[in-house]
């Protein structure tokens, strides 16, 4: 399974059409709004309209807004554990509620809008928590997917999605392949 992780959005229609005609040619499964999603509309598009399942958590500049939508379409994973396909995700969003995390172990993915203060990824311009660093020592996960870079970088397990107003975006195969996608608007 293919799931697009879209970071920065900001309520672009015109990206998310784009996008949309991006997620059927390529036979994507799922599309992760991982953070500034900016607007309910965005995620309501995707699944109504675009057909495929949404999952995400907020950014610093969203509100209760998307929270409700994603509630809306069973794709609010803030702070939480999910499994799709035979991997088990972990999921922070900006705003994390460590007491609501439970059960993870065995974490393959780690999915972060925070990025932890040790990255391979040095031009990581995300906010850094020690949490993160936290959980990557403790969970040890395949991969690491991180939200809120310029653009989408990959360095050795560690991944982090790129601004898709700047045409970046990444898709990880659920057997675990990662890679980066351009989301220009042709």
């Amino acid at each position: 399974m293919r799931i697009l992780f879209v970071y920065n959005i900001y309520g672009n229609h015109a990206i998310a059409k784009n996008l949309c005609f991006k997620i059927i040619r390529d036979n994507i499964g799922y599309v992760f709004l991982a953070g500034d999603i900016g607007s309910p509309t965005i995620v309501k598009f995707f699944y109504k309209d675009c057909g495929v399942n949404v999952l995400g958590f907020t950014g610093r500049s969203d509100s209760e807004l998307i929270v409700r939508e994603l509630k809306a379409v069973n794709g609010y994973v803030e702070s939480s554990t999910f499994k799709l396909d035979d991997k088990r995700f972990l999921a922070i969003g900006y705003l994390v509620q460590p007491g609501k995390i439970q059960s993870i172990e065995g974490i393959d993915i780690l999915v972060s809008y925070l990025h932890p203060f040790k990255s391979p990824i040095k031009s990581a311009t995300g906010f850094k928590s020690p949490l993160i660093d936290d959980y990557i020592k403790t969970l040890n996960p395949n991969t690491v997917i991180l939200a809120n870079c310029e653009k989408t970088l990959i360095v050795d397990n560690f991944a982090c999605v790129g601004d898709v107003r700047k045409g970046y975006g990444l898709v990880l195969e659920t057997s675990g392949e990662v890679f980066g996608y351009e989301t220009t608007i042709p």
